[in-house]
């Protein structure tokens, strides 16, 4: 089973956001008009989509849907980047997760291993450090929340395969966030 840092990657190939963690987060058009926003509260959900990429939908102050990467502070797809970069209908975001990331690194797992049924739920900060189009001068702080269930394979001798390169059974995984965005 991948650790709690390699799957949330995965999703925060999300620019969470947000991440999104960041998402392991981010920002992009409107829904209704390519206006710049006034700012306020956001709402943001990331599904997973890929190793380094995430769905990402934001409410409130943003209305807006896209994809989050997952990238190194060069802007290099990774999934161990702590740069989601959210790329919207209306605009981008940019949201730093390092912080949500750490949180993510120490989540206690929950291991049943009679059934090697697992699941961690992890919350920490993010900050969205900028943004493009309607989202220009975008910046802001988040709360990340990421949760994970799954099942791990057995081994041949009964245990719980929990290494890195064994597959995820029945995987579910999600981020949600809330915070506040200015312009």
């Amino acid at each position: 089973m991948k650790s709690p840092r390699t799957i949330v990657a995965a999703l925060l190939a999300t620019g969470a956001l947000l991440a999104t963690g960041s998402l392991a987060l981010a920002a992009g058009p409107r829904a209704h008009s390519a206006a710049t926003p006034k700012g306020g509260t956001i709402r943001v959900f990331v599904s997973h989509i890929g190793t380094t990429k995430a769905k990402l939908t934001i409410t409130g102050a943003i209305g807006d849907y896209g994809t989050a990467v997952s990238e190194t502070k060069q802007g290099k797809v990774s999934s161990n980047g702590v740069y989601q970069h959210a790329k919207l209908k209306h605009g981008t975001l940019v949201i730093n997760t390092g912080a949500f990331d750490k949180k993510l690194n120490h989540a206690h797992f929950h291991l049943n291993s009679s059934n090697c049924s697992a699941s961690f739920t992890a919350t920490g900060p993010a900050t969205i450090t900028s943004g493009t189009g309607a989202y220009a001068g975008a910046h802001g702080n988040l709360t990340l929340t990421a949760q994970f269930a799954g099942i791990a394979p057995k081994k041949a001798n009964g245990s719980c395969n929990l290494s890195n390169s064994a597959p995820t059974l029945g995987g579910f995984i999600v981020i949600t966030g809330k915070g506040k965005v200015s312009f």
